[in-house]
């Protein structure tokens, strides 16, 4: 079982939202989820509303800016920089492979086209996570 029960998932695409939540809730139901469509309603709750994740799962599309800047954001905050963020997203450009790095991204995957190879990427996120000690935050 997970440790961190407390998953936030950014994803502006509304299908691959709902598969990703389906395929977390497959796995565990005890998984406290929190789903947000952009970086900066996530990002304003986890500051404002005092919402606690333990794990972040950030989708991000080609070579996306926002994604840099909320990382930036989140490692830059006492209070969330120790919290993991895992970048799942559509580019594999070395640069934006990079840049999420530099900003903090504890790893980058290259999200796949196809439903089964989704289900697949994302319980192997899931289960790498399960054996990781995590802060409590």
């Amino acid at each position: 079982m997970l440790k961190a029960k407390r998953i936030m998932l950014i994803e502006n695409n509304p299908k691959d939202a709902d598969n990703i939540l389906n395929i977390i809730e497959s796995l565990n139901s005890n998984y406290k989820l929190l789903h947000f469509t952009t970086t900066k309603e996530a990002l304003e709750n986890l500051k404002k509303e005092n919402i606690s994740s333990q794990l972040i799962l950030l989708g991000s599309s080609n070579g996306d800016d926002d994604s840099i800047e909320f990382l930036k954001n989140i490692k830059n905050d006492n209070n969330l920089k120790k919290i993991p963020v895992v970048i799942i997203s559509t580019s594999e450009e070395h640069i934006h492979v990079l840049n999420c790095f530099i900003y903090g991204a504890a790893s980058y995957m290259v999200k796949p086209g196809k439903h089964l190879e989704l289900a697949g990427l994302i319980k192997t996120i899931v289960q790498y996570w399960n054996i990781c000690e995590l802060p409590c935050v």
